[in-house]
């Protein structure tokens, strides 16, 4: 169990009590595993494989931590078939194991992989997780709907991709146990996870669940991977290290984003549009890539909001408008400005050219991704500094737009001002 004290939910949520500076996580049996470079371990002893055919063998072995769990055994002539019905590690189950290695050569490890490897559910009193690559913040506790969630760092964010970097816990606010499974646990981790890749600029998400009953008592866990994919953080994202009132952000951000994904209408909606920011940041990506995927994202904003809001602000058919004419009422609903700022010359100069009618920020940013995505003319104005600026604007449109709609008011970096000399933190548009 985590290694400290946890303090009653605070009534006022920005900013919860941290958890004790002197207090040490000690995750068992992971603790030891947990450094980079090393291998989790997550049991140990003799599996059971059960064949399609339907009889079945024991076979000893260790579940290790690969990115996803991997099972790993030593014993030489064991030969398994490509795919099993099932398996079962001690307490732990999965529906079908897929061999990697169904004959491995001598001195080396045959492998397997499980495929939706955990114990029975149960109620718990508290669950314990682990956080890969959260680059962003340090401890921190808050409140999420009916549940708190406390974080402690492990490990500092590393060159590796796959860096265990804070533990967590989640119980309820009430002290009462919770299923994990049911609607309202994973309406928490469905915030948690697009929350935290929102904030942290890459895919963030719980890993190793493990839930504890009233005396510390292991009794569930879930190492099946929800999703994990390698992908750096960009450093220009709106809450930065330098950002003051960090805590009380993330709270916000959490409040909202569990707020919208609550709602049928916004669910796929914020997710959608985080996972192709985060999908933008992919440094690979061929030319005009980044900001299709950015402009994707806004139109799945844009799209929910106009069907929420279409009766109320008597909006006209979506199919009647063009995207760039949708962002800008979506946009100025928000109170956010549709001039180009001014630290996107290469637009306002496109702006001031273009031969639009009441050309503005986001019909010119429409235009560009445009004409990126199509045989360009021979007399286009387009350059390389008109894609990346339209790509940081689209980023700077997608975070403000998801803070808005998320409810957030705590000044915090505007990732467009890259002078240092220059103070960058900022109230919001709409504060």
């Amino acid at each position: 169990m985590l290694g400290w004290s946890l303090m009653p939910a605070a009534q006022e949520k920005p900013p919860l009590p941290l958890p004790d500076r002197a207090s040490t996580p000690t995750f068992l049996p992971l603790a030891e595993h947990l450094a980079p470079g090393t291998v989790p371990l997550l049991w140990e002893g003799a599996g059971e494989i059960t064949f399609p055919d339907g009889h079945s063998v024991e076979v000893p072995g260790r579940l290790v931590w690969m990115d996803r769990p991997v099972f790993r055994w030593d014993t030489p002539g064991i030969i398994l078939p490509r795919r099993s019905a099932s398996a079962s590690f001690g307490s732990l189950a999965c529906g079908e194991l897929l061999v990697t290695t169904p004959m491995p050569m001598p001195g080396t490890p045959g492998e397997a992989i499980p495929t939706g490897l955990r114990m029975a559910v149960v109620p718990v009193q508290s669950v314990e997780f682990h956080l890969v690559n959260f680059k962003r913040l340090g401890r921190g506790r808050y409140a999420v709907g009916p549940f708190l969630v406390t974080l402690v760092p492990a490990h500092p964010a590393h060159d590796h991709s796959t860096i265990f970097t804070h533990l967590g816990r989640i119980e309820r606010q009430d002290g009462t146990c919770f299923l994990p499974g049911s609607e309202e646990y994973e309406l928490l981790l469905s915030t948690l996870t697009w929350g935290f890749s929102f904030i942290s600029a890459s895919l963030v998400t719980p890993l190793l669940e493990r839930g504890f009953d009233e005396d510390g008592k292991l009794i569930w866990a879930d190492y099946s991977p929800r999703r994990l994919t390698k992908r750096p953080a960009k450093d220009d994202n709106w809450i930065h290290s330098r950002s003051p009132n960090a805590q009380s952000s993330v709270q916000e951000v959490l409040d909202g984003f569990h707020r919208l994904l609550s709602e049928p209408v916004w669910a796929d909606a914020v997710g959608l549009a985080v996972d192709f920011s985060l999908n933008a940041a992919e440094p690979a990506l061929v030319t005009g890539a980044s900001l299709i995927l950015l402009q994707a994202g806004l139109e799945k904003l844009v799209s929910a909001w106009w069907a929420c809001e279409k009766v109320t602000l008597a909006l006209p058919s979506a199919s009647k408008e063009k995207f760039g004419r949708r962002l800008g009422r979506m946009l100025v609903w928000a109170g956010i400005g549709t001039a180009v700022p001014d630290q996107l010359p290469a637009l306002a100069y496109l702006v001031a050219e273009s031969s639009i009618a009441d050309a503005d920020a986001p019909t010119v940013l429409a235009h560009v991704r445009n004409e990126l995505t199509h045989v360009k003319r021979p007399d286009s104005l387009l350059t390389d500094r008109h894609e990346i600026q339209a790509t940081r604007l689209a980023s700077r449109y997608l975070e403000l737009l998801l803070l808005r709609l998320a409810g957030a008011t705590t000044p915090v970096i505007n990732p467009l001002v890259t002078d240092a000399s220059v103070t960058t933190v900022e109230p919001f548009p709409w504060s």
